[in-house]
């Protein structure tokens, strides 16, 4: 799955070569993004961000994700260390292990970093990560080349409420597994996925009858939290389109060419001036905003 948008040589294409050291640059664009992220609700995917401070120096740094866990390397000196997804079970756990790493060759563990993209991912799975393998050799290996994690899926944790029908956080291409009460599910048969919308799900009623198959049932209202439900987001299949290319050069222009950019640290992103030239971008971008918050529900009769 892609979930980076720009290469480092495509934003330099875009902003025309802007007098900014490479790691400036790309702090700008992840900068960008996550304002962009946080109006739209979501992130495309993209969960975490790795990278190392160049402290130590080895010579190569080795980020590998796989379906157990994530292996961090140096290889001058050499040192590897193993975070398992059963120890760290969430992003945020993960993301807090990879920062406190200490030990090793000569310290070499030392100067990783690690950010989870927003504070509401932070509780997913660490598992959701895509298995990928990434081999970066660098003299002072800094932010510029931090790595990109994507996610395989997306989890939604709702409350049944004795509704027949539960929204998504965000709409679903397909889905992973739906848990009730710590029983899984089967689609077509205990619930469907609403083809209208992609965001909501209906319980289904079978009575064994294939007359009628789409009479709703209600979801248990057992305890809060009750329905877990991982599903790939419509918007995590593919590249999104150029509309979103272009908003994230428009904003990353406009924060070159006004005061009121702040670049201190990565998440902090304000406008004091034409705040009304963002707002055309952000508005260009209408078609990914998430379609309703996971806690809007339907009262059934």
């Amino acid at each position: 799955m892609i979930c980076d948008l720009l290469t480092l040589d495509q934003l330099k294409a875009l902003t025309g070569t802007p007098t900014l050291s490479d790691e400036a640059l790309v702090l700008l664009y992840d900068t960008t993004l996550d304002y962009i992220f946080n109006f739209l609700g979501h992130s495309f995917g993209l969960g975490m961000r790795i990278w190392h401070d160049g402290t130590g120096g080895p010579d190569t740094w080795n980020v590998e994700v796989t379906s157990t866990g994530v292996t961090l390397t140096t290889t001058s000196p050499v040192s590897t260390t193993t975070l398992t997804f059963a120890t760290y079970t969430t992003l945020a756990d993960l993301a807090i292990a990879i920062e406190t790493l200490t030990g090793g060759t000569d310290d070499v563990l030392e100067g990783w970093e690690a950010e989870v993209i927003f504070a509401e991912y932070g509780v997913l799975p660490s598992s959701t990560l895509t298995a990928a393998t990434i081999s970066v050799p660098s003299a002072s290996w800094g932010y510029e080349n931090r790595q990109l994690m994507c996610l395989s899926t997306y989890r939604d944790s709702l409350s049944g409420n004795g509704q027949s029908r539960l929204p998504l956080t965000m709409k679903a291409a397909s889905i992973t597994q739906v848990c009730e009460d710590n029983t899984v599910l089967t689609e077509g048969t205990d619930f469907w996925l609403d083809h209208t919308t992609r965001a909501v799900l209906i319980k289904r009623y079978d009575d064994g009858s294939t007359y009628c198959p789409y009479t709703v049932d209600y979801w248990s209202v057992a305890e809060p939290n009750n329905v877990v439900v991982d599903y790939v987001p419509l918007w995590w299949r593919a590249r999104p389109s150029g509309k979103l290319r272009g908003a994230v050069r428009g904003l990353m222009m406009l924060a070159l060419t006004t005061t009121g950019y702040k670049s201190e640290k990565i998440g902090d992103y304000s406008y004091t001036q034409d705040s009304l030239s963002a707002a055309m971008w952000l508005e260009a971008l209408a078609d990914y905003i998430s379609p309703m918050p996971a806690t809007t529900f339907w009262i059934d009769p």
